[in-house]
C-alpha cells in the first residue's frame, strides 16, 4: 500500500482525474478534485489511490508500448507486401 502526504498529488489506481489529499485516516484518505468549475471532494479508501506520478508513467510506458508494436507491425507489412510484389 502507498503512503501518502497531504497536498500529494493522488489518483484512482483505476484511472481518472487528479486528486489533492486533503486528510489522511489509517485506513482511508480524503481528497478533492475539480470537475470543471465545480469541486468535489471525497473519502477513498487508500489501496483504491496511488500517487499520480505512477499513473502518468504506466500511460506513458503503455502509449510507448502501443507505438512499438504498431511500428514493428507496419514493418511486418511492409515487408510483406515487398516480398510479395517485388520479391
Amino acid at each position: 500500500m502507498h503512503s501518502f502526504e497531504i497536498g500529494q498529488t493522488v489518483a484512482l489506481v483505476s484511472g481518472g482525474p487528479p486528486f489533492t489529499v486533503l486528510e489522511l485516516k489509517a485506513d482511508k484518505v480524503f481528497v478533492a478534485w475539480f470537475d470543471g468549475f465545480k469541486d468535489h471532494q471525497a473519502w477513498y479508501p487508500r489501496a483504491a489511490l496511488e500517487p499520480y506520478a505512477t499513473q502518468i508513467e504506466r500511460h506513458t510506458l503503455g502509449a510507448e508500448r502501443q507505438a512499438r508494436a504498431q511500428e514493428a507491425a507496419n514493418l511486418r507489412a511492409s515487408k510483406w507486401i515487398n516480398d510479395r510484389y517485388f520479391g
